[in-house]
């Protein structure tokens, strides 16, 4: 249970596609408006209001209070993280069915992870993380700052914004990982899936 509740909350961020287009003014207006307030939440570590936006689907899988606690847990774990930017591009809508629509978010971020237990600061400690964190989707390059114990992860990554009629019509989001479909079955559907991952190749 443990690792699940670890994988889902670590899902808890130029030129487009004509099916941008599909978007309605006012969903358009909603999504951008979902979209500025999540990656604010995420910017201030803000974990409520992170899991008050999350495609409430997640929550089949974990509760709120799980998914906050091991948020709430990271300080006790040896880090203080924290962001120094997010930059987000335009949501693009890139799947829909009768009752759920579907777009894709493409987010930069720089992250600051500072290592804050002694023990964990020795060389194979930090290369252990490093490597960990290089696995994770969207991580493009990870730099160690040893006069302030922190690590500095920057990459590119994704969130899946989902107006889903089961969950009150409102746009919500999840961190999206192409490689990890098994996470990813649980909360899409797989002829969705098909379309997001055939969107991504195209793009």
């Amino acid at each position: 249970m443990t690792k699940k509740v670890i994988l889902v909350a670590l899902l808890a961020v130029g030129s487009f596609s004509l099916r941008a287009q599909q978007l309605s003014p006012t969903d358009k207006a909603d999504l951008n408006s979902t979209i500025a307030q999540f990656m604010k939440h995420t910017e201030s570590m803000n974990f409520e209001g992170i899991v008050d936006m999350t495609y409430p689907k997640v929550f089949d899988l974990v509760t709120k209070q799980q998914m906050l606690s091991l948020l709430n847990g990271l300080s006790g774990m040896g880090f203080e993280v924290s962001y120094d930017s997010i930059t987000n591009q335009e949501p693009i809508l890139v799947a829909k069915n009768d009752s759920v629509k579907y777009a894709l978010v493409n987010y930069y971020s720089e992250m600051v992870m500072k290592i804050t237990k002694e023990e964990m600061k020795t060389k194979e400690s930090i290369d252990i993380l490093k490597l960990s964190l290089l696995n994770t989707a969207g991580v493009e390059s990870i730099d160690y700052v040893e006069e302030t114990s922190s690590l500095i992860v920057k990459g590119n990554k994704r969130l899946l914004a989902i107006k889903d009629q089961a969950y009150d019509d409102q746009w919500s989001a999840i961190e999206f990982d192409v490689n990890n479909p098994a996470l990813n079955a649980m909360l899409v559907p797989t002829p969705i899936l098909t379309e997001i991952s055939e969107f991504i190749n195209k793009n």
